[in-house]
């Protein structure tokens, strides 16, 4: 197993290594065993990464390949310059979380055509996709062109900013108007969730089970007040009503799945006991008459939903992850039943069927 792991992140990394990489078969070979590593560049410069580092070399090679130029220190300082006006420096060793989710957004943003930038210009005036990165308190923060912002050492980088800001996979239908609308987000993780909803103008009532991803949601939150005041964080799960064991991985990396469906992790999974909410106890709880839009990603819980609850929500948009007796066909049977008209489709980056994983829109059909 541990083979395939290893040619997995050749197949990854190998056209980058072709392209800037001067040692690429003794590094591919380095790779293939496990081994710590001693890249050579084309230009001259050498990194070393250890063998822990595979994930945070592919962002290295990725960004370095899509910079306008870069250089790599003695001190293993790396210098990115993506155009002609914007530098900067990432300390890959040792390699702090800010730095770490720093090079996953080089990598990731450029890779689905974002820009960043480090200058005081008025962001509002730049595209789309451009995102300032600067320092308040020796803390760094990543801010859109909307003026939402995120610090840097609380987010999952492709979660919070590439899927929500850069992809835009919250898009749902551009005539939608959000404004005084009512959103449940079953899953928020950092808050990337709840501040695009709100920034569209709707209250949202995010739900995030996980403790680490609950407090970098808050923190996050605090960046950006006004927004802030539309927003209602709950340390809850969604799905059912009382203690809930949620299977995690050992890693302390915000970001990491956890659900109280399945344990993909396996014995030495991490267990940690949250308190659960069924869809019909949270309405009642917050007096929501109406539900205008569910969000769900939440890795199993969107299987609880309750027949009764269904009837309060006019839109719902779920990533599901189905296995074993959780079939997608039966969630989508159920909001037919229940007078949805939905819409499957899927994660261009996905490798996985639609069995087992994807995305499912519904809109209540009007009578």
């Amino acid at each position: 197993m541990a083979i395939i792991n290893q040619i997995y992140w050749i197949a990854l990394m190998g056209p980058y290594i072709n392209k800037i990489v001067e040692n690429r078969f003794s590094l591919m070979l380095g790779i293939i065993f496990g081994r710590n590593l001693n890249v050579k560049f084309k230009n001259g410069n050498t990194l070393k990464v250890s063998s822990s580092q595979y994930y945070h070399l592919l962002c290295v090679l990725g960004a370095l390949t899509y910079a306008h130029a870069y250089s790599i220190n003695s001190k293993n300082i790396i210098t990115i310059e993506n155009d002609l006006m914007n530098k900067f420096t990432i300390q890959f060793v040792p390699l702090s979380i800010e730095d770490g989710n720093f090079l996953e957004l080089l990598y990731w943003g450029p890779k689905y055509g974002a820009n960043f930038i480090s200058n005081n210009e008025k962001i509002s005036n730049f595209r789309d996709k451009t995102f300032r990165v600067y320092t308040v308190d020796n803390k760094k923060i990543i801010e859109n062109r909307e003026g939402i912002k995120f610090f840097l050492q609380y987010m999952q980088p492709n979660n919070t900013i590439t899927e929500t800001f850069i992809r835009n996979m919250h898009h749902i239908n551009s005539k939608i108007d959000f404004r005084n609308k009512i959103v449940i987000d079953a899953g928020p993780e950092c808050g990337d969730t709840p501040l695009y909803f709100a920034s569209k103008g709707a209250t949202v009532y995010a739900f995030e089970p996980i403790k680490e991803h609950f407090e970098a949601m808050t923190k996050n939150l605090s960046l950006n007040e006004k927004l802030a005041e539309l927003i209602i964080p709950v340390n809850a799960a969604v799905g059912k009503d009382g203690l809930l064991t949620f299977y995690r991985d050992n890693s302390t990396d915000i970001g990491t799945s956890a659900s109280f469906v399945y344990n993909k992790h396996g014995p030495n999974a991490r267990k940690t006991e949250v308190q659960g909410m069924s869809l019909s106890t949270i309405l009642k709880k917050y007096n929501i008459k109406k539900v205008d839009l569910l969000k769900m990603d939440c890795k199993g819980c969107e299987f609880f939903i309750s027949d009764d609850s269904l009837k309060y929500i006019d839109r719902i948009k779920i990533e599901y992850a189905a296995k074993g007796k959780y079939k997608i066909e039966n969630l989508l049977k159920q909001l037919k039943d229940s007078g949805f008209n939905c819409t499957m489709y899927r994660d261009a980056d996905s490798k996985n069927t639609s069995k087992i994983a994807g995305f499912l829109y519904g809109t209540r059909i009007e009578e």
